[in-house]
């Protein structure tokens, strides 16, 4: 269970003993804007409930354990420990509530989170099909267009070629403009129009 201050609108602190440790949360909300700071100190077990007093803009927290007294300030979001004999003689008392300590501000406890679902695995991709347009035809290794291919692993290829193919191949000529077959006799080319160069 947590003890609840409110010093003004929207500005809270939440106090609460965890085994030895004191934990703090300072939440700050107003138009636009929203600040949250938390912290833990080593004080040892509660053995009274703890005051709280209005201390210019901020606020004096008076524990009592085992040890003895001990006194927190908060000013804003920053908490601290006071050192040395504090008095709060003439400081003004500020009520408490009790509540719950937000859960994701917990030192030391995960946030109540579910936990997250797998991700779905993806179906295998379909093996990519040949696709054609107009003279160009791509499979999923090779794409010719025209009379020129370009293939990806060459070892996969299943037919020879022929010593005629590769005399061809060596002496066949294209059209620098579409990439079309060109004869070592034509001045144009069949498929643009490009003059060819020899």
């Amino acid at each position: 269970m947590a003890y609840i201050y409110e010093l003004n609108t929207g500005h809270k602190l939440y106090l609460e003993n965890q085994g030895t440790q004191t934990c703090l949360l300072v939440n700050i909300t107003g138009p636009g804007q929203q600040q949250q700071a938390s912290s833990s100190f080593q004080t040892g077990a509660w053995t009274v409930t703890p005051e709280a007093f209005l201390r210019g803009q901020g606020l004096l927290l008076k524990l009592t354990t085992a040890q003895g007294e001990l006194y927190l300030n908060v000013q804003g979001t920053s908490m601290s420990v006071l050192a040395g004999g504090v008095s709060t003689e003439g400081e003004r008392p500020i009520p408490m509530q009790q509540g719950a300590f937000p859960s994701s501000a917990r030192m030391g406890q995960m946030s109540d989170m579910s936990p997250l679902e797998p991700i779905p695995l993806l179906e295998p991709m379909e093996p990519m099909q040949a696709l054609k347009m107009g003279n160009m035809q791509m499979d999923p290794m090779s794409m010719r267009l025209g009379n020129m291919s370009m293939s990806m692993g060459g070892a996969a290829q299943s037919s020879e070629k022929t010593q005629e193919d590769e005399v061809k191949e060596a002496t066949q000529k294209f059209c620098t403009q579409c990439g079309g077959a060109v004869e070592s006799s034509d001045r144009f080319c069949s498929a643009c129009g490009t003059a060819v160069r020899h």
